[in-house]
């Protein structure tokens, strides 16, 4: 048996012989990829490392991003380390992470809210994107406008929405034409998003709901001061150890456990920087993902919470009392109850053929009305032609178990009506801008 240091010896040996030989294949390979010409970025990149970075690809996405790289000639290399990342030229940066955007955006499902501009230009430049139509709703106040983003998303798991500002009181909704109403009964669409927030906004519970809006408003501003912030604070949901948002004074860090038995057997970290210009939008898409939130600024309150089964934070977010529990089950199982009867009654067909056929507007409209319809017969107790007595009697009996009177849901029905909706193709507006700033320019050289 060898001395210690005859092992470490040989050991040092090897090493330094391990080294040598990965250092000659990577010269291989080097040389190998220098004699094609398709290769010399990719060479370029391997010679120059400090001027490269491994980008983590946002979202499992990674094949389609690296089509999207392949068809505009932005070089990058796959080591296919197993991870979700991708080799780049620190001077592409900024064009990947837009490209890597554009996908999710087009996916609809990966942030829950994005710049109506930004969702118009992702669906007109995407050639993956067959139907180009957007379904926009104006004049929304802020209510609206919040719960009808959250019902449309339910949480991550619907579809996203754009939103732009038409001035200081009102904004405008907008969706992917395809989402405006679905065949698939549970599945939510937008025509059954907006029942549910008719009903969430004008019945017994309104009042609640826009204190709860006004609380969330609050705690996303106070979210976003502390930006960078000297001081850690935590993002937790109050019922949920599962998850938690980390704010640090180098960005946030949103962390996703697995507790068995109040140990943690597994945990996810995705890090955002504070300076990335995909902050905000990665911190919204966090933040989406946590219900009825809190902000804490102490571990050892964080460590409570993970590792306690009963709530020890309380929010800032007035909750339900027991009766109106009760009433926004009911609003919930009414809307899939209409929702049903709408799309299997009288005029489901015409909404299909709607659908089909491009005039998702129509669609939106035709539902509406018919849910208005019937709501109208169930509230005067009038008969309702076309439709089935045991369908309307589910609904009555959904009013009886909970205890409420029909009546007071009349407000509802203006909700139906009142809408401003319009189709129109998607606008590609970084392109509309290029135009005028071309025309500009043109102009200015034509009057020298």
């Amino acid at each position: 048996m060898g001395t210690a240091k005859d092992n470490f010896d040989d050991s040092m040996q090897y090493m330094r012989a391990l080294a040598e030989t990965v250092a000659k294949v990577l010269d291989m390979l080097k040389d190998a990829i220098d004699q094609d010409i398709r290769y010399k970025d990719k060479v370029w990149m391997l010679k120059n490392m400090k001027q490269c970075e491994m980008y983590p690809v946002k979202g499992k996405c990674l094949n389609e991003l690296k089509t999207d790289l392949d068809k505009k000639g932005i070089p990058y290399i796959d080591f296919n380390t197993g991870r979700n990342e991708l080799y780049i030229k620190r001077d592409n940066l900024e064009e990947v992470q837009d490209i890597n955007k554009q996908i999710l955006i087009t996916r609809t499902n990966y942030y829950q809210e994005v710049p109506g501009d930004d969702l118009e230009r992702a669906i007109a430049k995407s050639p993956a994107v067959k139907d180009k139509d957007i379904l926009s709703l104006h004049n929304l106040n802020k209510y609206q406008c919040e719960v009808l983003k959250n019902k449309c998303n339910d949480i991550t798991k619907g579809f996203m929405v754009g939103v732009n500002k038409d001035d200081e009181i009102s904004s405008t909704i907008s969706v992917h034409a395809p989402w405006t109403i679905s065949d698939d009964l549970d599945k939510t669409d937008f025509c059954k998003a907006y029942l549910e927030m008719a009903f969430s906004l004008h019945g017994p519970n309104a009042v609640l709901k826009m204190q709860q809006v006004d609380a969330d408003e609050k705690l996303d501003k106070e979210v976003e001061s502390l930006k960078g912030c000297k001081d850690t604070h935590y993002v937790i949901g109050v019922d949920d150890p599962t998850k938690y948002i980390e704010l640090n004074a180098n960005g946030f860090e949103m962390h996703r456990l697995r507790i068995e038995n109040g140990e943690i057997k597994n945990s996810q970290v995705t890090t955002v920087d504070k300076d990335s210009p995909d902050y905000e939008k990665e911190l919204q898409k966090c933040m989406d993902s946590i219900y009825n939130k809190a902000v804490i600024d102490n571990e050892e309150t964080l460590q409570k919470h993970i590792n306690i089964k009963e709530r020890n934070v309380e929010t800032n977010r007035p909750e339900k009392n027991k009766e109106q529990k009760i009433l926004s089950r009911m609003e919930t199982d009414l809307s899939s109850q209409i929702n049903k009867m709408i799309k299997t009654g009288p005029k489901a067909e015409m909404l299909k053929e709607c659908a089909k056929t491009g005039f998702a507007n129509e669609a939106f409209e035709l539902y509406q009305q018919e849910a208005k319809k019937i709501l109208t017969a169930v509230i005067d107790k009038t008969p309702l032609i076309g439709y089935e007595d045991k369908d309307v009697k589910k609904m009555e009996q959904l009013f009886k178990d909970a205890k409420a009177d029909p009546s007071d849901y009349k407000s509802v029905l203006g909700a139906l009506q009142g809408y401003d909706v319009e189709q129109h193709r998607a606008r590609d507006e970084v392109k509309e801008k290029d135009k005028k700033k071309d025309k500009a320019r043109d102009d200015d050289e034509r009057t020298r």
